[in-house]
């Protein structure tokens, strides 16, 4: 890098030319780059929605599965919402308590129910962590947060739970007793009619 300067002695110009090796900086500038490029084609392709908050609520970065979780055609379209308006009314209370404690400063894991921009509900797990302000490491001023679809997990704990109180519904009305028996032939369940 060469930089020029201009001054006059004696009536005469004389031009002074300063140069600098940058080498260093050029390659610490491509390796920024390259992390970047790195960390961005991590979180793009994530299948989880990876988000970024700012400590007054507001939506500052999303990739694109937390686009298809919210129903949002692009970013554009949630740049700057408030997150909380994404919560069903019921978990608003939770969420508010967590975000509380990941701007104080710890790692947060939450469960509550989303509603989308064209109002599916989905229940969601949620990982938040503080981005500290690098100019003040005692301040956070952003949280990040990597929020799981669990809503198919959700419907198959409830037919799971339905089923088994059906099944044990049907067991306790028989007028017979039943033993159910395991492959091996050991029993795995009875219920006996008490005489």
């Amino acid at each position: 890098e060469a930089s020029i300067s201009q001054s006059e002695l004696d009536g005469r110009k004389l031009f002074t030319v300063t140069c600098r090796d940058v080498t260093e900086r050029k390659r610490a500038e491509e390796a920024l780059r390259n992390s970047e490029a790195y960390l961005r084609a991590i979180v793009e392709h994530e299948p989880e929605c990876v988000k970024a908050v700012d400590e007054k609520g507001y939506l500052i970065n999303m990739n694109p599965a937390g686009l298809a979780m919210i129903e949002a055609d692009s970013f554009e379209q949630v740049r700057g919402c408030y997150v909380i308006d994404l919560i069903a009314p019921e978990y608003q209370d939770i969420f508010r308590k967590g975000i509380a404690e990941v701007f104080s400063g710890e790692s947060t894991q939450q469960e509550f129910e989303i509603i989308g921009l064209k109002g599916t509900r989905r229940w969601v797990e949620q990982h938040a962590v503080p981005l500290w302000d690098f100019n003040n490491s005692k301040s956070v001023k952003q949280f990040l947060a990597v929020t799981r679809d669990t809503t198919q997990r959700k419907q198959t704990e409830a037919a799971l739970h339905e089923s088994e109180e059906r099944n044990s519904a049907i067991i306790a009305a028989l007028a017979e007793g039943i033993v159910l028996q395991d492959a091996s032939g050991l029993c795995a369940q009875e219920s006996l009619v008490q005489e």
